[in-house]
């Protein structure tokens, strides 16, 4: 007891108060104030670490040694009736009521005057600013027009910086590239885009000189909130996108982190000549197509700029992404596959722990590698610095669909539709989980919210032609394709519109149009010019033109292996390979193409249906009728949306040597649709 009073009477009670409240006030002063003045993180923890190792030493002090008229005195050289600790305790207890006080003020401003702060942003009817911003595309005020990639590059560098500021949620620039520069109705479009602000902008470059403005304003009622003009030489242009940023941040109330302030600040490079290829490349970026020559072009263009700057870390990245964007769509092939593995070296040499870095070899482990768990990670690892990215969230909800995690692919899918909500590409993968989790109708109502910011697109046409073949409504398919516009039919359209024929059994109208399509052969890449053959061959074996199909299927065979031989290993390639040899009544070949597209597509959860199918197929083909049966039905019981479903198989003439089976009735009977 006599312990506890002694406490009392040296003040230690009191002095661990005031340590504790003057502690609190640093921290929170540390916190608040470091990162405007980029001081790193680390910095703050120190601080932290500081004040909690520094209590039990303040302890010690306060028992040992006490505050006197004449200065800091040990205790035992002080005679107990000359102490003065009553009147230091009355000091200490006016300190910390200040201290206090201090922390009060803080806290009170931290809770209400910055949240006044923003809400003093609100409209007059009633809506606040939420930090959410749209960049729309920038005006091209050059007077050479093709400097339009100039434009588009810095629009698209300013917003993948503002990307970066975890406080804000910013949409992707699939949903503004489709928007004018200065749409008429910015309230409606800021509702469509789910935002409360609109950043402007044109750039103008001539010469060696590049005049930017750009200018943020509340959507809801089109007040102008911040503005500015920049004018820079080319070789002092990079900072702009920067400060572009931050401005924005400011304007919206969004706290930037010292690390992300550095992420915002961060110069690419200082070879001008380097930035405009780059800018080139981004522009060439933002058109999203599938196109060999285009991605070439794209690819060429982030090459110039790590020809002029080798230590170019972002433009190494971006190289990486287009050649692995080549190899999956066009050139299958050893030579690119090396060019990839380079650049994406270079890129993690330079700058291992960027985001573009991690983006880039996410796309390599998807589409190159089939590394699944490791191309999540890597997105994982890309979000950490742009985490309201859509497009590094939607590719996340592809690879769990891959992994069979439909449910969650799902809810990737749909968090990056309100990331990026006009993205065609989002609502249309998001209608092919739905139809392949076999929901129909809501796999037709995502296609169209594809369909109304992209009408006519020939994928999204696709896609829900399929899915009225999936649910087997035939004659909506059919009545889509014939309200499209008259001309030449676009190219994602002709395979559905085969596939819609054969399961009409309409042969005639079915071959006229594959014979339509090899018009142009040399527009068609090897794979698609290869399973054209395929699909002509076996409509004329249907229609009952033995040898012209043999010859079509034959041809399908040669170029198929020819492309295997020469290193295209895709593994989507053996299953139409399986089904020519098949119909050519070579069983052994079709046998053996069919189990290694069921092997190599093992770990496809949307790919190894469709292999089990064509494998059921073969069996069927070389009179196995009972486990032929059996592999279909497998195929049939999972998500399938690439493959066929159950309302296809009933009517497909593919399947029809099994149709007095008994077994083959039960299943069309037995199985959901």
């Amino acid at each position: 007891m006599n312990f506890f009073a002694e406490l009392q009477r040296r003040n230690v009670h009191r002095a661990a108060m005031f340590y504790a409240a003057a502690a609190w006030l640093l921290v929170q002063i540390a916190t608040q104030v470091f990162p405007f003045f980029d001081i790193p993180n680390s910095t703050v923890r120190i601080v932290v670490i500081a004040v909690v190792i520094g209590f039990p030493f303040a302890m010690l002090f306060s028992w040992f040694y006490e505050w006197t008229p004449q200065g800091i005195k040990l205790e035992s050289e002080i005679d107990r009736s000359e102490s003065v600790t009553r009147q230091t305790g009355k000091t200490l207890d006016r300190w910390i009521i200040a201290v206090l006080g201090l922390a009060v003020i803080v806290l009170l401003a931290n809770t209400f005057v910055l949240r006044d702060a923003t809400n003093a942003s609100a409209d007059r009817s009633g809506n606040s600013l939420d930090k959410s911003i749209a960049v729309l595309p920038f005006d091209n005020l050059s007077s050479d027009p093709d400097n339009a990639y100039f434009a588009t590059g810095i629009q698209d560098e300013i917003l993948t910086r503002l990307s970066k500021i975890s406080a804000l949620k910013v949409i992707s620039r699939t949903s503004t590239m489709r928007i004018a520069s200065k749409p008429e109705n910015l309230p409606e479009l800021a509702r469509l885009l789910g935002v409360s602000a609109i950043l402007e902008g044109s750039v103008q470059k001539a010469g060696d000189t590049v005049h930017v403005n750009v200018q943020l304003i509340r959507a809801a009622t089109d007040e102008h909130l911040w503005a500015e003009s920049y004018n820079r030489k080319l070789d002092d242009v990079f900072a702009v996108q920067g400060e572009v940023a931050q401005a924005v941040a400011d304007a919206l109330s969004a706290t930037l982190t010292g690390a992300e302030r550095q992420l915002v600040a961060a110069k690419p490079t200082t070879n001008a000549k380097a930035y405009e290829f780059y800018l080139r490349g981004l522009a060439m970026e933002g058109r999203f197509t599938s196109s060999g020559n285009e991605i070439s072009a794209r690819a060429a263009a982030y090459q110039s700029a790590v020809d002029l700057d080798p230590q170019f870390a972002v433009a190494w990245a971006r190289l990486a992404e287009a050649h692995t964007e080549l190899y999956f769509n066009e050139e299958h092939t050893p030579q690119l596959l090396a060019k990839i593995k380079y650049a994406l070296d270079q890129a993690t040499r330079l700058a291992p722990q960027t985001s573009e870095t991690w983006e880039a070899l996410g796309l390599y482990r998807y589409y190159v590698l089939g590394d699944y768990d490791g191309a999540f990670a890597a997105y994982a690892k890309a979000l950490e610095t742009r985490p309201n990215n859509g497009l590094l969230v939607y590719p996340q909800g592809n690879i769990r669909r891959r992994q069979g995690r439909w449910e969650e692919a799902l809810a990737l899918q749909t968090r990056a539709a309100e990331l990026d909500p006009l993205s065609t590409n989002t609502w249309l993968n998001i209608g092919i989980t739905l139809r392949g989790l076999r929901r129909y109708d809501e796999a037709q109502a995502a296609l169209d919210r594809g369909l109304a910011a992209s009408p006519g697109d020939g994928e999204l046409l696709s896609q829900k032609m399929l899915t009225y073949l999936a649910s087997g409504q035939l004659d909506a398919a059919d009545r889509l394709f014939r309200e499209q516009p008259p001309g030449p039919i676009l190219p994602f359209l002709v395979y559905t519109r085969y596939q819609t024929l054969l399961l009409k059994r309409d042969y005639a109208d079915g071959i006229a149009l594959v014979r339509q399509a090899l018009q142009n052969r040399a527009a068609l890449r090897p794979w698609e010019l290869a399973f054209a053959n395929c699909s002509l061959g076996e409509l004329e074996l249907h229609a009952g033109k033995r040898d012209a199909g043999l010859a079509q299927l034959t041809e399908c065979r040669d170029q198929l292996a020819a492309m295997f031989e020469k290193g295209d290993d895709t593994p989507w390639n053996y299953s139409p390979l399986a089904r020519a040899a098949a119909l050519l009544g070579d069983r052994a070949a079709a046998a053996r193409y069919a189990e290694l597209g069921v092997k190599a597509l093992a770990n496809d959860a949307i790919g190894n249906p469709m292999a089990a199918e064509m494998q059921a197929f073969v069996l069927m083909q070389a009179g196995d009728k009972a486990q032929a049966i059996a592999r279909l039905r497998d195929a049939l019981s999972r998500p399938n949306p690439n493959g066929s479903s159950l309302a296809m198989v009933r009517v497909d003439p593919s399947w029809d040597p099994l149709r007095d089976e008994p077994a083959f009735k039960r299943l069309l009977s037995e199985s959901a649709p």
